[in-house]
């Protein structure tokens, strides 16, 4: 029995059931046998194992090693920023109580980050902000501080006065809202980065291809499926869709151009 694993959006309980919800809808349509996992460890981890057969992965990490997952599908949020398309943003959160109420506002301010892996929380905030200094001619955070290794530790860096400003996937703070309405109240989004292509479905590079298939077909029917309807809406997605492999590469020429500049971590 292959794996099914959201890992990256498990905000909390409530969302990890959301997820769990999904998974067996998809297994029923599809009709390969999923179990979802509830993973602890580390990202790379759960990549490495050769049993996954709808697990979230992050789009810096595919297209950085050759796309050797097979891809299934990836969703496309509700967040007018998608433009209705697969795609994300990088809000860049402060506190709600925080004076910083703009990207401007945080100049000579603290940058968290949490992964040099991570699209959302390293590499598309590094390019957005060299772009920023470029225009500027200064950086316009005076520090930053990682790894901060999860979204959720991030968000502890701003509790803990740790960080001033740190970048967050999009789709987790919108997760985050909807299922944990109270918490989330606390941070609010002063600035994002530009939309990129989503963290994607994706199985072991040795599962066959017609399950690979099957898989994506019934991720792509979910919106159509009466029992998913209030799921997805929790989840902050309209639909799923089939992934354009070539899409991605601007998230590797960005990696690519931050690392010939020189650029390190975001500040």
């Amino acid at each position: 029995m292959l794996v099914a694993c959201s890992r990256m959006y498990d905000v909390n309980a409530a969302a990890q059931e959301a997820w769990w919800t999904l998974f067996s809808i998809i297994a029923d349509k599809s009709g390969v046998e999923l179990r979802p996992l509830s993973h602890n460890g580390s990202l790379e981890e759960l990549w490495r194992r050769n049993d996954l057969g709808c697990t979230f992965m992050c789009g810096f990490p595919w297209v950085a090693t050759g796309r050797q997952h097979p891809a299934i599908a990836a969703p496309v949020p509700l967040d007018a920023r998608s433009e209705g398309r697969p795609h994300y943003v990088s809000d860049y959160v402060a506190v709600d109580a925080s004076p910083i109420g703009s990207m401007a506002q945080a100049s000579g301010c603290t940058i968290g980050w949490s992964v040099q892996h991570s699209q959302s929380g390293y590499q598309a905030p590094r390019h957005h902000l060299m772009d920023l200094e470029r225009d500027r001619g200064r950086p316009l955070f005076a520090r930053s501080v990682g790894p901060l290794h999860t979204p959720n530790g991030c968000l502890e860096a701003l509790d803990q006065g740790v960080a001033d400003v740190v970048p967050i996937d999009s789709l987790y703070f919108r997760v985050g809202q909807l299922t944990d309405p109270d918490r989330f109240a606390r941070y609010r989004s002063i600035g994002h980065t530009p939309p990129r292509p989503m963290p994607l479905f994706v199985a072991s590079p040795n599962i066959p291809t017609s399950k690979v298939r099957a898989l994506g077909q019934a991720v792509c029917a979910l919106h159509n499926e009466k029992a998913a309807a209030d799921t997805l809406a929790l989840l902050g997605i309209k639909r799923f869709v089939l992934v354009d492999p070539e899409s991605y590469d601007i998230i590797r020429e960005e990696a690519a151009e931050c690392d010939a500049s020189g650029v390190g971590a975001p500040i």
